[in-house]
């Protein structure tokens, strides 16, 4: 439990350095700009084909995707289900992407695997990186589509009518997913990287949460404190990310073991803590940078850290 609280701490203080670095007016909107774009198109493209190549191997990955379908369809559910709820609640319109990406995703790598690595060790890494997996893979496809949806209906420029081949041809040269595919593909294909090539993925790839971190920081800066109050839609986002979310990998587990599949303990607790944790930092940034409702995400993004530090002991106490 310790050890919990002192990851969220190091959130809470970067984004707290991210909002001193704004209110010295050390950066400016360009900087901004600059940093969003550097690390959805390079940092986040880097740690995902340095994360696949170097923590899993040829065997470990082959055995793990016949499990992939299992977590991916869950998460797919729960972001289809997080929008019906947005829609019953009738969260307004320009928000209901958010709302869905950030009731569906969690934040797997920062949060997920250092508490998973201390309750489990390294028995912890199957579960981790099928939720790591299933998540991206969710959030650049689904996710990222709502997210600009949401930015479409707030600035009021329509999104460009494309074909099926020039959307599904812009979907697979999306950075982000050309990196799962590379990292996927050297993996499965045992091909060893250049050992500098290796460290400038790596080097590039761990920039990834301290900056998007940092840049959440700096948005909050730009916040009125007033915005950081809770609404009764960043309520439902808890509700779904805090309760739902573990609910239903718990069911879905169960589901699987009926139908034959082979989840050990430890995988299943890894998964359920996995989809427990705190909205994906990364939420905040992708919405500001699909000009969505960035306040919201922002919020959220805060917020979700204090909750999950909360609600912790209780996951604990009930796997145990």
């Amino acid at each position: 439990m310790a050890k919990a609280f002192e990851a969220i701490m190091t959130i809470m203080l970067l984004f707290l350095c991210g909002f001193i670095i704004y209110k010295k007016n050390w950066v400016t909107q360009e900087t901004m700009a600059f940093l969003s774009k550097f690390i959805v198109l390079v940092a986040v493209p880097a740690m995902l084909i340095n994360s696949l190549t170097s923590m899993f191997s040829h065997e470990q990955l082959l055995e793990l995707l016949p499990l992939l379908p299992m977590p991916l369809i869950m998460q797919i559910c729960l972001y289809y289900l997080s929008y019906l709820i947005a829609v019953l609640l009738k969260v307004r319109q320009g928000r209901r992407g958010t709302f869905a990406m950030m009731g569906a995703i969690s934040n797997t790598l920062f949060i997920g695997l250092p508490i998973s690595m201390i309750l489990f060790g390294e028995e912890c890494l199957p579960g981790v990186m099928l939720t790591f997996l299933s998540s991206t893979l969710v959030c650049w496809t689904l996710g990222i589509s709502g997210l600009m949806k949401d930015g479409t209906i707030l600035s009021g420029i329509a999104m460009e009518k494309l074909s099926l081949w020039k959307r599904s041809k812009k979907f697979l040269l999306n950075p982000p997913i050309l990196g799962l595919i590379i990292g996927l593909a050297l993996s499965l294909l045992n091909i060893k990287l250049p050992t500098p090539v290796i460290n400038t993925l790596a080097y590039i790839g761990s920039m990834v949460t301290p900056l998007s971190m940092l840049y959440t920081g700096m948005y909050l800066a730009t916040m009125n404190w007033k915005d950081m109050m809770p609404d009764k839609d960043t309520l439902a986002v808890f509700f779904i990310r805090f309760l739902l979310a573990p609910l239903l990998m718990y069911f879905s587990i169960g589901l699987t073991r009926q139908l034959g599949g082979v989840i050990s303990k430890v995988t299943s607790d890894v998964l359920i803590i996995q989809v427990a944790a705190c909205v994906m930092t990364q939420s905040a940034l992708l919405t500001i940078e699909c000009k969505g409702d960035g306040v919201f995400a922002t919020r959220a993004v805060a917020l979700s850290n204090l909750v999950f530090l909360a609600v912790l002991p209780l996951y604990l106490y009930l796997l145990a």
